[in-house]
């Protein structure tokens, strides 16, 4: 599943920045939630299979998904901190640096330990999207809609896209418990995620941004869908599938992330979801296709380095073609090459050594 995880972090790329070549692809939101079943399908399926039966498999799962996050994260957020007070100090440019500067007199010291807390460790990262600063206590108040705040509490972030990391991290923490329960009892946690959302959306009228994705017990819905194809899977694997079927499912979810802002024929709401629905139906088969595939593993590595850095890539790129509009097509270009390039360099200097490690650490255990 490859270049489909690397397809989205780049239609994320996208959404932040500016077309590719005209193309919008299927936006951030649509991007971001189908990350989350896949990564529900990833955790179901090493859970499952890689660590279980394993002593200490519960912490030696943590520890390993720790190193696989925040070593690179580490490496982006410090350059990130860098570009900015070199932008400060040189050219007058903040950069993440903005928020802080504006509101410092004025921050209550819990929010600073809270700020530094969450763009250390991630974690408490996409709680800021339901606080707000108060302007003549200047401490954090919960709201229903941050963006009455200006700067937004989020501002704070230097690596602003790791809220999702924040909900991923939670996820991580409680998959144990969740995917390796019987199915029933995983789309018993699936419903009642839905219907949580539904009764919020349709009683309290909350249904906008930050409440349509970045709202944890709503989007365990959609890492149990993950967890669920792997069920799915499971009854797959060992069948010879037709080689032509599921290339057909290998393609169409790429089809999709580029033909989804063409289907106005479809209101916003049913189309995301029903490219979910797709999303969950395929990826069982997509995997089996994909799973011996070293090439199409190579580029899916590529898919985190691409999304955790291409925030930062596009700040220092973009003060050009906001001076330059003219030139404005080839924003998304360049951000996007910009972050492929960025990505290659992060894989090979901080990835690549600490996948070693991590592997190394699960076979000792075998």
């Amino acid at each position: 599943m490859g270049i489909i995880r690397a397809l989205l972090a780049i239609a994320v790329v996208v959404y932040h920045s500016y077309y590719l070549f005209g193309e919008k692809m299927c936006g951030g939101i649509a991007a971001v939630q189908a990350f989350y079943i896949i990564s529900g399908f990833y955790m179901a399926l090493i859970l499952n299979e890689k660590y279980k039966g394993q002593k200490g498999s519960w912490k030696l799962f943590i520890t390993n998904r720790f190193l696989r996050l925040y070593p690179l994260y580490w490496v982006v957020l410090i350059i990130a901190v860098a570009v900015s007070v070199i932008g400060y100090l040189g050219w007058g440019q903040p950069f993440y640096l903005y928020a802080w500067m504006v509101q410092w007199e004025n921050l209550h010291w819990t929010v600073i330990v809270f700020a530094i807390f969450a763009n250390i460790f991630m974690v408490g990262s996409d709680w800021m999207f339901f606080t707000g600063i108060n302007r003549e206590t200047g401490m954090l108040e919960l709201t229903k809609n941050c963006f009455n705040y200006k700067p937004m509490t989020m501002n704070m972030l230097f690596v602003p896209q790791i809220w999702t990391l924040g909900i991923e991290i939670v996820f991580y923490l409680v998959a144990p418990l969740l995917v390796r329960r019987a199915w029933w009892i995983q789309l018993a946690i699936l419903f009642l995620s839905i219907d949580y959302r539904a009764y919020v959306y349709t009683e309290k009228f909350w249904s906008w941004d930050p409440w349509c994705y970045r709202f944890f017990p709503f989007e365990i819905a959609l890492f149990m869908a993950g967890s669920l194809a792997y069920q799915i899977y499971t009854l797959i694997r060992d069948k010879n599938l037709s080689v032509w079927l599921m290339r057909l499912c290998w393609l169409i979810i790429p089809v999709l992330i580029f033909y989804y802002p063409h289907a106005n024929w479809m209101v916003e709401h049913h189309r995301r979801w029903l490219f979910y629905g797709v999303v969950f139906l395929l990826i069982p088969f997509v995997f089996h296709y994909t799973r011996n595939m070293k090439w199409d593993r190579w580029i899916g590595e590529l898919s985190f380095p691409i999304y955790i850095g291409h925030h930062v890539i596009m700040m220092v790129i973009k003060r050009y073609f906001w001076t330059h509009t003219e030139h404005m097509y080839w924003f998304g270009v360049c951000t996007v090459a910009g972050s492929i390039i960025f990505a290659v360099v992060l894989w090979k200097l901080v990835i690549d050594p600490i996948e070693k490690i991590r592997q190394k650490r699960v076979i000792q255990t075998l």
